[in-house]
């Protein structure tokens, strides 16, 4: 069964409905802007939604990769079951990740220990020149 990803959303708050489990995302964005590197950029979001799982038992990680380095700049992983009936898995995490230097990186989900990601987005860092004061 070939798994459907309903989104890999990069934002700047997902906050969770207590009692409906709704989620509300906040400013979304494909690019961060820093003065320096390296940079701890402020607190940030992924939400990732998944479907055509199977119950049961699952494994995920996630990584955020510098392209030019290859260096996983920040990674989280663990497990989830799905009930009997169910096939779809959302979940958001905070990212506080630390930028090496401007460039490309690559956002990337695996599934059940897979070696190829089931979804991968780009984000690119740039560097700005902090404002006159």
């Amino acid at each position: 069964m070939e798994l459907v990803v309903y989104a890999l959303i990069f934002a700047d708050k997902v906050i969770l409905e207590q009692g409906t489990g709704k989620k509300t995302v906040v400013g979304m964005f494909s690019e961060i802007n820093a003065h320096n590197f390296p940079t701890q950029h402020p607190p940030w979001h992924i939400l990732c939604i998944i479907g055509n799982l199977a119950s049961g038992k699952h494994t995920f990680a996630i990584n955020i990769v510098h392209e030019d380095s290859t260096q996983v700049i920040w990674s989280v992983g663990g497990e989830f079951t799905l009930a009997e009936g169910q096939n779809v898995a959302d979940f958001s995490f905070e990212v506080v990740p630390r930028f090496p230097a401007e460039g490309s990186y690559t956002v990337s989900v695996h599934f059940d220990g897979g070696p190829v990601p089931v979804v991968s987005r780009a984000l690119t860092v740039h560097k700005v020149e902090a404002p006159n004061s």
